[in-house]
């Protein structure tokens, strides 16, 4: 808002800059994401918070789709990476306008431009980064093998500690009888 209201107005700040009809959605974000590398999973959810899985298709399965407007509810995606925008592909194309569809992916590491740029990292990899940054070094400054060795050991051990650390520890395992 912008300001107090008068009487019955209120005066907006940010406006849309499209027209919409009443009771559609409106979806609004602050930060646009780096372009994903890849999508690594996607699924539908609902208005009422229900999931469904999309299935992955290939450039080729997706190139060979006779319909590709063919409407309902989505069931799998094509996602096309290309150089600066990344393109997601649904297939059928959505229908029912509350749904949304939820991925996760993989971006870039961040390329550092400036002393002051932070990695974009959760402490628990910071040594990781440092000696593995450190074994990338160590041609350009003549490291005597010994010390490289050194070096390049502590990089494969803190690689394995964050790793670890990343690691899903706790899982549910199902057992069941074969029947036959």
């Amino acid at each position: 808002m912008n300001g107090a209201p008068v009487g019955s107005v209120v005066t907006l700040a940010a406006v849309l800059t499209g027209a919409v009809a009443a009771g559609n959605a409106v979806y609004f974000y602050s930060t646009k994401t780096a372009r994903p590398i890849s999508i690594v999973e996607a699924r539908v959810r609902t208005s009422s918070s229900v999931d469904t899985d999309l299935t992955v298709m290939s450039r080729n399965e997706y190139d060979s789709l006779s319909l590709k407007t063919a409407t309902g509810k989505p069931t799998s995606y094509y996602y096309d990476p290309q150089m600066t925008n990344g393109v997601f592909y649904p297939w059928p194309l959505a229908t029912e306008m509350s749904d949304i569809i939820v991925m996760t992916g993989r971006i870039p590491i961040q390329v550092f431009v400036n002393l002051s740029d932070n990695p974009h990292f959760p402490e628990e990899w910071f040594d990781a980064l440092h000696y593995s940054l450190a074994l990338r070094l160590c041609a350009a400054y003549k490291v005597p093998p010994a010390q490289e060795a050194a070096i390049k050991q502590m990089a494969i051990v803190t690689l394995q500690d964050a790793r670890d650390f990343d690691r899903e520890q706790e899982v549910s395992l199902f057992f069941s009888p074969a029947f036959r």
